[in-house]
């Protein structure tokens, strides 16, 4: 980070109740770059808080994301601010790979293609909550009061990468690959997920209600579908019938069955066995709803 090509950085680490000796660590890292590192130390509230505290404290222009177990190229943010400035947008949205830390091997990387201005349902744009691998325009964000749910434990991104989509920014998609994920951390929450993925629920649910108009309630959906399934593959296999159930009534419950297999079918995967797959898992969800219905009976 201190080595970036933009020169012109602020780089705020918030240290979130660390006892491995981060917090030294990272007041060693400022002592040393007083000019672009501001450390701020507080207890242990999550990653939502922390991001939230970054962002209040942040001076600059845009706004970045990085965790803190991954690694970016010494280019990336002078790259993507100057796409995000050249093409007048809020947001700028790079590639990235997956990697393995402890095999020191890149697992996966994304393709998204160079695009000046995004629809706001392509598929590079619904299908990629994650804010690590994108830069913000900081107006847009604080005019539209946007910022990370507290106390959640999974999924911090989804809530507020939708309800940004509901202000309808303009995005723009740089085909380099900028950003390594680490897919190896055991410590982190996705390697342990249990129950708090049944906080997916309440997170949807608060969208719901943020969407008074209902004019996102199919982009919603199609989110709900996709995480959903994501959720699904994670769970032990204890949880997996209680997490069906549940998630198959909140959506035949509120959506019509015509509407749910449109979008699946309709949506713009760029390969095929992505269709094949989504269609199974809504087929899955219909079924399983069909049975609990039975048995309530």
């Amino acid at each position: 980070l201190v080595d970036q090509t933009l020169e012109n950085i602020e780089i705020i680490c918030v240290n979130d109740g660390s006892t491995d000796g981060t917090g030294a660590m990272l007041d060693e890292w400022q002592a040393h770059h007083p000019s672009k590192i501001k450390v701020i130390h507080q207890k242990n509230n999550g990653l939502a808080n922390a991001r939230n505290t970054g962002m209040k404290t942040a001076k600059g222009e845009c706004i970045g994301f990085i965790d803190s177990d991954d690694f970016i190229d010494l280019t990336m943010y002078e790259k993507l601010y100057r796409k995000l400035k050249n093409n007048n947008v809020d947001i700028v949205q790079c590639n990235f790979c997956y990697f393995n830390g402890e095999k020191n091997k890149i697992v996966k990387c994304t393709n998204y293609p160079e695009v000046k201005i995004a629809k706001l349902d392509d598929i590079n744009i619904t299908t990629n909550i994650s804010v690590w691998n994108r830069l913000y325009l900081t107006q847009f964000l604080t005019s539209h009061k946007l910022y990370f749910l507290d106390k959640i434990r999974l999924f911090e991104d989804l809530p507020f990468s939708l309800e940004l989509l509901f202000h309808q920014p303009k995005i723009t998609i740089l085909n380099d690959i900028l950003y390594y994920y680490r897919i190896d951390n055991n410590s982190s929450l996705s390697c342990h997920a249990g129950n708090y993925i049944f906080g997916i629920f309440e997170i949807f649910n608060l969208l719901v209600k943020k969407d008074e108009s209902h004019n996102f309630k199919n982009l919603i959906l199609k989110f709900k579908l996709s995480y959903y399934a994501l959720s699904f593959i994670r769970l032990a296999y204890k949880l997996k019938i209680d997490f069906t159930i549940r998630a198959s009534k909140d959506i035949f419950d509120n959506n019509k069955t015509f509407d749910i297999y449109k979008i699946v079918i309709l949506s713009n995967y760029r390969k095929f066995y992505k269709h094949i797959l989504g269609l199974g898992f809504v087929v899955f969800l219909h079924i399983t709803y069909f049975l609990s219905k039975i048995k309530i009976r």
